[in-house]
């Protein structure tokens, strides 16, 4: 149940003042609100003796006009920001990497790795013409069917069926001719045929394409040359012919007896298309400004050709996400399902629109197609076109795709994730694409003549070399990561860049002849391109993020591996090792520790405080990495940051031996739960100490389908130590009560382990009863089976183990915090408070703590005392209600409340430092004669109720919610003796009296005079 204090606070940092003696307190200042776009630095840290008593973080957001994410001084969403630490071992060994390419070590070989392939060469024989019917006369001579400018070219030409009957042809087709006046050299030629059954235009891929020829044809002389079919084509005496004739070799000029037509029927590719091959984690990644003009529109168009032996599979074939990892646009092309899903707009929230559709095999594997994806956010409109035809709609999808900060082609933008198969032509526009425009520019090259030309924010081609993956339309080039490798779309599969001609060569149709055929084997060896190798030494620079890394030197290497020979259905045949010549080896280690997780508030018309809203987390237990020289992020652009650190000199309750992070970011929901990804792992415990922790902090997002996992629905995760559950925990957290109210959005709804405006849920397992000192512990983190509609949605999670030494006292308590009296914003939901001081204590010593004795007071008076029984274990705490205090109304705000205790278990106090602590402090409202409470209740009267309370916690007056009827209003007198009330409004529902988002209508409180309409608060 909720319950809403009504009292006030002045909002400004006074956080309760810890007396650090013996030693001193240091204090280490990262961002501060002159960073206003900075969230990312390095500092310098105090080495690290183990003399730290206690490390205190102090977060401090504010709203500011000067923030840049959005037109607010606090940002509207709610994001998930992390304050995270980079650690980086081993900084003085050299540091060897591939641009795009890392790698933890790389066997090379200083001789080019290569593939074989096979290719069966059909050479068929002419031992006697009988009868060709020749079309044309050769008027007119051209070069365009194999230009010399290219060596890889293919050209289609298109005879009528009119035209094919007038020369006497009848049916089966046995070769063609065709005529040259000039010798050339030896080509490679294929030609296919087909009956023209529906629209041609020269690129589109046709289906009943007829391979009839396909081996090595000679030039030397010019005249006839006659091309022998290993195998004829039957005409169907209806159907226009279409003739392709490709070459991969060309390298001369031949020109070819031609003839002017007046229709459509001559096309030509003359150049080579290349492509990028993907497998594994191989993937480009695209920068972030080409998408810094799309919102509410966006087309993505491609070609691709997925690997047949491995498709359907969990396929990105691509990805982008936003600076709080949310994906924004997304493409399964395909799921392993055989779906195809197109997921874009995510309005800044972690839940996306999506359209989908099973898929033929063919439609994404096997085979060249062309995809494109749109959407159009004022229509709500989404559609996939494939092969120029639409494909699958969508309506209702209005979120919008503003803020990509991470892209990839071929991957998942944040993981791992992968495409295996080939990708060409890649295109990202900032506005939906029609139809008709799509179609009739999937086979072209974009130049500026087209329509949308200015919409163009990227268009990766992957005709280039190198590592770099050229944007045609600006300096936004891609990178290549895993280096995919580049190859040439074979002559005969060309779809791109087609021109049309004005002429078709004379041909003479063979219908007649003695043909002798053979086959033979032909292998081509592709070598692969040479990696570049660049040898550097890493070093921090303060100006930049992350390690630098100085450049020494650069070799040319292929990386060791098997050469493979492949026959003719690319099936690998045989294989060869290539020559080990050494190993490169890197020993930099880059580590990244979660320190806490904070999700922004909703901060349409929230104010901080005009010195900011502060948060103070003990960091103790990071003290092994809090050291020397540290890189640090924290926050994002929505607010102002403060980030101090608090380094307070002493002896803590137990040393901190180690600590190490076991597992760090986004897991799925049903993986998780299936346990596919947090699979037990064993962790080697550090023989130094004697006691562990595994601490945990797993936040849930997403919504929709089943049961709104994983942001709104309460799940038990657990732990296992060794194979046996040991420990389990409901990952849910309750919102209303947070001290940064009131937010806008839906901030008051309970989430899983996060809530709009503050840190995550943190757990800390003991695991020390379950493992000995120096094992080797499996450790594995689960939750809860899920329905068969469930499943859905991710988790973000760290999991980290903090090793320590045994306790360094046996009776010792420690004062961890003063919750009131306290101008602490933190704290505002009980102050001011001018009766009983709420603190809270600490047993830092291993023996159990049963008695405890407070002397407290006010202004340098500590005349009260409290004498507290109970049960506390080593690092248990227990929050402790004192007796009342008088205060000095006359004395005013700002006074200083003061707490110490003494007598652990009736025993001297082994460390004195931890126990006294100091808060100040604002007088509450006062009422010199009585007052009427005015309380309207909304349409749900059965949620509220209220409660006054006297000093010592005794109800002096209540309206229970039986006695209240919906949608009216309560007039009672407060008329109470002299002293200090606390006055507590119940919400069963945790909605309050008034929310924007339920149908419970509106209520209020306030407070006049008798007889008098002004109010009195």
């Amino acid at each position: 149940m909720n319950k809403i204090l009504f009292v006030w606070i002045i909002l400004f940092f006074t956080p309760i003042v810890i007396k650090a003696a013996p030693g001193d307190t240091t204090i280490v200042q990262t961002l501060d609100f002159s960073d206003i776009t900075k969230r990312r630095g390095w500092y310098v840290f105090p080495e690290y003796t183990g003399n730290w008593h206690k490390i205190l973080m102090s977060y401090t957001l504010k709203c500011d006009p000067a923030t840049t994410q959005d037109g607010y001084a606090c940002g509207e969403w709610d994001y998930t920001t992390y304050t995270n630490l980079y650690e980086y071992r081993n900084t003085d060994a050299l540091y060897y990497f591939i641009p795009g390419r890392t790698f933890d070590s790389l066997t090379y070989s200083n001789q080019p790795t290569f593939s074989a392939f096979q290719k069966i060469i059909h050479s068929s024989e002419i031992n006697a013409l009988n009868q060709s019917y020749t079309i044309g006369n050769g008027s007119v001579t051209s070069n365009n069917i194999f230009p010399q400018s290219n060596h890889c070219s293919k050209s289609s030409f298109v005879w009528q069926a009119s035209e094919l009957s007038a020369a006497g042809i009848t049916d089966t087709i046995l070769g063609i001719s065709l005529f040259t006046n000039n010798p050339g050299s030896e080509q490679t030629i294929t030609i296919r045929l087909a009956n023209k059954t529906s629209f041609f235009n020269g690129s589109n891929l046709d289906e009943n394409m007829i391979l009839c020829y396909h081996d090595n044809h000679n030039f030397s002389l010019s005249g006839e040359q006659n091309f022998a079919f290993y195998q004829p084509f039957v005409w169907d005496g209806v159907s226009d012919i279409i003739v392709e004739i490709s070459t991969e070799n060309a390298s001369d000029n031949i020109n070819f007896l031609s003839d002017s037509i007046s229709f459509s029927g001559a096309y030509t590719i003359n150049f080579e298309d290349q492509y990028l091959a993907f497998s594994s984690n191989d993937y480009v990644e695209v920068p972030s400004e080409v998408f810094s003009e799309i919102d509410s529109a966006i087309t993505i168009s491609f070609w691709q050709y997925g690997d047949a032996n491995i498709q359907p599979s969990n396929s990105y074939i691509f990805e982008g996400r936003d600076e709080d990892d949310n994906r924004v646009v997304n493409a399964h092309l395909p799921w392993g399902n055989g779906n195809v899903y197109w997921d874009a707009g995510n309005s800044g929230t972690a839940s996306y629109d999506r359209i989908y559709q099973a898929a033929n095999f063919e439609d994404y594997a096997g085979r060249w197609n062309h995809w494109a994806f749109t959407k159009n956010v004022e229509t709500g409109e989404m559609h996939i076109y494939l092969n120029g035809n639409l494909w699958l709609s969508g309506t209702g999808k209005n979120k919008t795709m503003s803020g990509i900060t991470a892209f990839k082609i071929a991957g998942k933008a944040n993981a791992y994730g992968a495409y295996n198969g080939g990708i060409n032509e890649f295109r990202i526009w900032n506005t939906e694409l029609d139809n008709t425009t799509i179609k009739n520019w999937m086979y072209k090259k974009i130049d500026p003549s087209h329509t949308q030309y200015s919409h163009l924010k990227a268009y990766y081609t992957f005709d280039e070399e190198g590592t770099l993956a050229l944007n045609e339309t600006n300096t936004n080039h891609g990178s290549l990561v895993g280096l995919p490798k580049r190859k040439a779309v074979k002559a005969e599969n060309l779809y791109m860049g087609m021109d049309s001609l004005s002429i078709r060569p004379q041909i003479a149709f063979i219908t007649d002849a003695d043909i002798s055929n053979t086959e033979t084997i032909q292998t081509d060896t592709v070598y692969d391109a040479a990696l570049s190798l660049m040898i550097s030494q890493p070093e921090i620079d303060f100006n930049q993020q992350g390690l630098s890394y100085i450049i020494q030197d650069t070799t040319y290497i292929w990386e060791h591996s098997w050469s493979y020979t492949f026959d003719t259905a690319l099936t690998a045949i045989d294989s060869v090792l290539n020559t080990n010549d050494g190993t490169y080896l890197n020993n930099l280690i880059n580590l990244t520790h979660q320190i806490q997780n904070y999700v922004t508030p909703y901060g349409i018309n929230l104010d901080l405080g005009p010195d900011g809203f502060t948060w103070i987390y003990d960091v103790t237990d990071y003290a092994p990495i809090l050291r020397d020289t540290v890189e640090i992020s924290a926050g994002n652009q929505q607010e102002l940051i403060d980030l101090k650190f608090y380094f307070i000199e002493g002896t803590p309750p137990r040393d901190v031996v180690d600590f190490q992070t076991i597992w760090l970011g986004d897991w799925g929901h049903a993986n998780i739960a299936d346990d596919v990804s947090l699979p037990a792992v064993d962790v080697q415990l550090n023989d130094e100490a004697s006691m562990y922790t595994i601490r945990t902090r797993t936040t849930g997002h997403w919504f929709g389908e089943g049961e709104n996992c994983a942001e709104f629905c309460p799940k038990y995760h657990n732990l296992k130590i060794n194979g046996v559950q040991q420990f389990e925990w409901l990952n849910w957290k309750e919102c209303s009560n947070n001290p940064v109210f009131p937010q806008g959005g839906t901030w008051i709804y309970d989430r899983a382990g996060w809530c709009p405006g503050t840190f995550a849920d943190t757990y800390n397992h003991d695991i020390t009863p379950f493992v000995e000192s120096g094992e080797t512990v499996s450790i594995d983190y689960g939750m809860e089976a899920y329905p068969s509609n469930g499943g859905e949605g991710n988790y973000r999670i760290t999991v980290q183990l903090i090793s320590y030494g045994d306790p360094n006292f046996t009776n010792d308590a420690a004062i961890e915090d003063i919750i009131s009296p306290n101008n602490w914003e933190y704290y505002n939901r009980y102050n001011p408070n001018a009766g009983r001081p709420k603190v809270i204590i600490k047993n830092t010593g291993s023996e159990e703590l049963s008695t405890l004795d407070f002397q407290y007071g006010v202004n340098g008076n500590l005349d009260y005392e409290y004498h507290w029984t109970g049960a506390l274990s080593f690092l248990e705490t227990d929050t402790v209600d004192l007796y009342p205090i008088e205060i000095d109304a006359a004395a005013g705000d700002n006074q200083k409340f003061e707490v110490s205790v003494s007598n652990p278990n009736g025993n001297t106090d082994e460390y004195p430092y931890n126990n006294s602590a100091v808060s100040y402090f604002d007088l509450p409202e006062r009422f010199d004669s009585l007052f009427v409470m005015y309380f309207r209740t909304n349409h749900q009267p059965q949620e509220n109720s209220y409660k006054i309370f006297d000093e010592w916690g005794s109800i002096v007056m209540e309206r229970t919610s039986d006695e209240l009827e919906a949608d009216h209003l309560y007039h009672d007198t407060i008329d109470l003796p002299s002293g200090c009330y606390e006055l507590f409004l119940y919400d069963s529902d945790d909605d309050g009296l008034s929310f924007w988002a339920n149908s419970d209508g509106n209520g209020y409180v306030y407070f006049r005079r008798p007889e008098s309409s002004v109010l009195v608060y």
